[in-house]
């Protein structure tokens, strides 16, 4: 679930490949945050060249429309398709760290690793707020299933963003992926609040679904959807498809008929 550099914070209707999430088509699309579930200021990463274009800029409007065909073809994983959609945005604008980030998630997802390490740790570099390309640093780890790896990219990650809890919920993940239940389960605590947010929710879905106990993670999946916001939660569960906890396919969750 790779979130592409630069973009708001929104758990809408993005494009997902194999747990490579691309927020980057969201701020060019207009997707909105999902009510009562904001993230933390830090959380959120500045705007690309892109996102910051005035009305007037000629490519725009071009590059909206671009992202919404490639979002549509990745969403359905048809990456040829979205590969192609994307060339046309690196004509109109190669050095666009949106683009960029968007094509090292298809390098990602085609299984050439080193190249989407390679845009991201540039990125890293060049842009204002590193959370984003950090984030895929870090999600890369999870896509070559060394968890490890992934969770020590992720606690230092949460050092400089401790309000994060997109962050703690992957840490969670991260000893699911592991087979270490027992760590998962003390990893739920930092998760923890006065008033449950939608990834403690998801958290605890996971460790539940990890247990075998089948009918209550799914409860639990039904009951974010329902209190956060149905069909915003794509991110959360491709994380959770990822580890084979469910499928990628039964998103958005459907309560069974009675």
């Amino acid at each position: 679930m790779i979130l592409p550099f630069s973009f708001r914070w929104c758990l809408g209707k993005p494009p997902v490949l194999a747990g490579l999430f691309f927020l980057g088509t969201l701020s060019l699309m207009g997707s909105p945050e999902p009510d009562g579930n904001k993230p933390a200021p830090e959380a959120t990463a500045a705007p690309s060249p892109a996102a910051k274009a005035t009305p007037t800029d000629p490519n725009q409007e071009a590059l909206r429309e671009i992202f919404a065909r490639f979002s549509a073809a990745f969403d359905k994983r048809d990456f040829a398709k979205a590969s192609e959609a994307l060339a046309e945005g690196e004509k109109l604008s190669p050095d666009n760290p949106t683009i960029r980030a968007a094509r090292a998630g298809i390098y990602a997802e085609s299984g050439d690793i080193e190249k989407a390490r390679e845009i991201y740790l540039a990125l890293e570099k060049e842009g204002p707020d590193p959370f984003i390309p950090r984030f895929n640093l870090a999600e890369l780890y999870f896509l070559e299933k060394d968890y490890s790896k992934g969770r020590e990219a992720f606690e230092k990650l949460l050092k400089d963003y401790p309000a994060n809890d997109l962050v703690r919920f992957k840490i969670v993940l991260s000893y699911i992926g592991e087979k270490k239940p027992e760590q998962a389960r003390e990893a739920l605590a930092p998760l923890q609040r006065s008033t449950p947010t939608v990834y403690f929710v998801y958290a605890l879905a996971a460790v539940a679904l990890d247990q075998g106990r089948l009918a209550e993670g799914k409860e639990l999946i039904l009951s974010a959807e329902r209190y956060y916001g149905a069909g915003q939660h794509k991110l959360l569960h491709d994380s959770l498809a990822e580890l084979n906890l469910v499928l990628r396919t039964d998103y958005p969750p459907a309560r069974p008929a009675q």
